[in-house]
């Protein structure tokens, strides 16, 4: 592959990870509005263990 196709693939693939750290970032956001109300509180890190495993 050349550097400029590399520096693309590299852009590409960062843009991605960090469209789907937003996402998971929305998601924790509305389940932690949903479960404030009931006093629950679910930590950043074991929600985004929850959101991979359900989307496999």
């Amino acid at each position: 592959m050349g550097k400029a196709a590399s520096d693309d693939f590299l852009h590409s693939y960062q843009k991605l990870q960090q469209e789907r750290l937003i996402d998971r970032k929305e998601e924790y956001l509305e389940v932690l509005e949903k479960t404030k109300a009931k006093g629950e509180i679910l930590e950043f890190d074991s929600f985004v263990d929850i959101v991979e495993e359900t989307s496999k």
